[in-house]
């Protein structure tokens, strides 16, 4: 899987972000296979990439990645592109300045 990944292949570097965040709790690993992966327009991957980078308050990259998630029109983006990421694209859209959540508050 990891040989593939390397090589390119966008499925298989998502499936070892996805591993590394449920098998061996490593955020760095997990960002650099999403990165790889979304940088190959990968539409989970870019999905993925894009709450992560809103959450950071990285605005312009999150934008990208939550737009090319949606934009896919794969069904993957139809089931699984979350009102969350709508709601966060809405909100930047509007000029709404989007910063990370805190982890604290209530959920509306």
């Amino acid at each position: 899987m990891k040989k593939s990944a390397e090589d390119g292949d966008a499925s298989a570097a998502y499936i070892l972000a996805k591993y590394y965040t449920r098998e061996i709790p490593d955020p760095r690993d997990r960002r650099v296979w999403l990165e790889k992966a979304a940088a190959a327009r990968y539409p989970p991957a870019c999905y993925a990439l894009g709450l992560m980078l809103r959450d950071e308050g990285t605005i312009p990259e999150a934008v990208k990645n939550l737009t090319i998630a949606r934009d896919e029109g794969s069904e993957w983006t139809e089931r699984r592109f979350s009102e969350e990421a709508r709601r966060a694209l809405l909100e930047i859209e509007n000029g709404a300045v989007a910063r990370p959540r805190d982890k604290a508050a209530p959920k509306k």
